[in-house]
């Protein structure tokens, strides 16, 4: 459980580094970010998408100087109230796992939280409401922590010029490098504490402590060369396992499983691990608003007349086909191409969305007789007129009406009542809003841990099957 965590706390906390001073002309919902000589503009909606974090507003009467009971977490376990990072994983890690206690969910979600707020492992200073917010775990985990950080984050950490990109990478290197010197300062420091300790103790001892120094210095010295060579040599590892991770765990298996046939993979490239090429898509997309050179890229790199190219996005394993021709035969070869709903976990295996071939054309008939026949649309239509012409009337007392909200609160309570003959009333309300939190995971990545709008809409499901009675 602790990794997910910590992980995501540090995508966060990474992405935040990289934080560019806006420019002139970026509007309210933008934020830059320097990603080595080149520069990414994120709204909400990528910011969610890369991040995995809940969107939305503030809940009403929130205040960021809450009061800490006496009874907080972190006055069960520490003394002092403002514990080290080392400290809070040691901890969380004596606990039981998050299944059997609450305690141990609550230290995940404050370690998650301290890479949010950009805290290093020697100190914390996690704010008052977080404690008292972290205390409801339901409450925790469907506060809008994306919108909150968009809209904090230059108080987060500090800022970076707009036109010092390559220079921020180097800077960011260079904080590592002056982490891993630091640490070593501090185990030096400790061992002289435990010399000078000795030397008070014995005057007499002069000569061993003299021989200890020189023999820490050797030690040193040794360390600092070893440390060089492993970085030397395990970084290019790492960097060549990550750029092939995606092709030796998706292409190379079917390549084996086809060899022979004389069936090929269509030519691309799948990018890094569980990413893919998302953020280049999103680049192109959203940030150059030029969508064709991402295809234009590939023609121009294995070839135009190919049509056909594989490449991973938003998490799963994907195909582009730029030509008529080949777009005709990936939509009529429903065996082969399967079109994969990106979550299907959470609208349902056997919905209409998620099943294929016959199965599809069985359900499509079942909705449409349901709705579409000329009994059904009668039967509909008497209901929907009725609700309608109320829906106006009380819209008409009101001195300010936001249509969309309304419109849409008309039609599901339009949709309770014909499907499963729920009247208007709380019930209907509170499963509009379960409705609305299981929408926004379907564009989310599916990292099912606490924190992601994905895990929030799993959440919002659970409780919905509750209502209806389907557990």
């Amino acid at each position: 459980m602790i990794q997910p965590i910590r992980v995501h706390g540090m995508l966060i906390y990474n992405l935040l580094k990289r934080q560019l001073i806006c420019p002139e002309e970026e509007k309210d919902d933008e934020m830059w970010f320097g990603l080595g000589e080149k520069k990414a503009r994120f709204g909400r909606e990528e910011f969610c998408l890369c991040s995995g974090l809940n969107m939305g507003t503030l809940p009403e009467g929130f205040q960021e100087k809450e009061e800490v009971s006496e009874e907080s977490i972190l006055t069960r376990y520490f003394v002092d109230e403002n514990p080290s990072i080392e400290l809070l994983e040691a901890t969380f890690n004596r606990l039981t796992e998050p299944s059997e206690g609450d305690d141990a969910l609550k230290m995940g979600y404050l370690l998650m939280v301290s890479q949010f707020f950009g805290m290093d492992e020697a100190r914390t200073a996690i704010p008052s409401w977080v404690l008292s917010l972290v205390e409801d775990i339901d409450a925790f985990e469907s506060f809008p922590w994306g919108s909150y950080i968009f809209d904090v984050s230059p108080n987060l950490s500090p800022l970076h010029n707009f036109n010092d990109g390559e220079k921020l990478e180097k800077d960011l290197n260079k904080e590592d490098v002056e982490e891993v010197e630091r640490a070593k300062v501090e185990k030096a420091e400790v061992e002289m504490a435990e010399v000078e300790k000795a030397e008070d103790k014995d005057d007499t001892g002069m000569a061993e402590v003299e021989k200890a120094e020189v023999e820490m210095a050797e030690v040193e010295k040794a360390d600092d060369k070893d440390d060089t060579g492993i970085v030397v040599g395990v970084v290019p590892i790492l960097g060549l396992l990550l750029w092939c991770w995606n092709e030796v765990w998706y292409a190379v298996p079917l390549k084996f499983r086809y060899s022979g046939t004389g069936t090929r993979l269509p030519p691309g490239y799948m990018g890094f691990p569980i990413l893919g090429e998302t953020l280049t898509f999103l680049w192109y997309f959203k940030v150059l608003r030029r969508p064709d050179e991402f295809i234009n890229s590939k023609r121009r790199k294995y070839g135009d007349g190919v049509g056909l190219y594989r490449t991973h996005l938003f998490g799963s394993p994907s195909v582009i086909a730029c030509f008529p021709l080949i777009s005709k035969i990936v939509y009529q070869s429903d065996d082969t191409f399967v079109l994969q709903w990106p979550a299907v976990d959470l609208v349902g295996r056997t919905s209409l969305v998620a099943v294929h071939g016959k199965a599809h054309d069985r359900v499509r008939r079942f909705v449409i007789k349901a709705i579409n026949g000329p009994d059904a649309l009668r039967r509909i239509a008497d209901h929907v007129q009725s609700c309608i012409v109320a829906a106006l009337q009380s819209w008409e007392q009101k001195t300010t009406v936001k249509i969309s909200s309304e419109a849409k609160k008309v039609t599901f309570e339009n949709i309770g009542k014909l499907f499963v003959s729920f009247e208007p009333g709380p019930r209907l309300e509170s499963m509009e809003k379960l409705f609305q939190g299981l929408t926004k995971g379907f564009r989310a990545h599916p990292f099912n841990f606490p924190g992601t709008s994905y895990h929030h809409a799993s959440q919002c499901r659970k409780k919905l099957e509750d209502i209806l009675g389907l557990n």
